[in-house]
């Protein structure tokens, strides 16, 4: 076992699988809000939805050779800005789009029984705005 690679890689893993769920839900309920669409709540639906493709697209990545290059891809763009900022304050210019890197291993797997935190964290958050709204709702006389 490599300590520092291999420890902080599954820990980035459990990281990602706690964050990206709720990024999504926070992102597709942001755009709605740009939109003026009605109202959205976060909903459990949603929730499980989103934690849903996250774990689909981590055993994808982590198992698929065509999913893991889409993903190195992806990130390369996603990254370039952050790396050409860097190199430009070196003064070494704007830096060449590259692609990430991916270690594909299957033991990173394990991670997805963290999944069951975002679900529970939304749950959560549904459940303090229920109670919100009705401790706000005006009693009926």
């Amino acid at each position: 076992m490599n300590y520092p690679s291999d420890v902080s890689g599954k820990l980035s893993d459990f990281a990602g699988l706690v964050y990206f769920p709720l990024f999504l839900v926070s992102v597709a309920e942001g755009v709605r809000w740009i939109v003026r669409r009605r109202a959205w709540e976060l909903s459990e639906r949603a929730v499980w939805i989103a934690t849903g493709i996250v774990g689909v697209a981590m055993t994808l990545i982590k198992t698929s050779s065509p999913a893991g290059e889409v993903y190195r891809t992806v990130m390369g763009i996603v990254l370039w800005p952050v790396d050409s900022l860097g190199s430009a304050m070196r003064g070494d210019g704007l830096a060449p789009l590259g692609r990430a890197g991916l270690v594909q291993d299957r033991t990173d797997l394990f991670a997805l029984v963290v999944l069951c935190l975002p679900i529970w964290v939304g749950h959560r958050v549904m459940r303090t705005r229920s109670a919100e709204a009705q401790s706000e709702a005006p009693a009926l006389k």
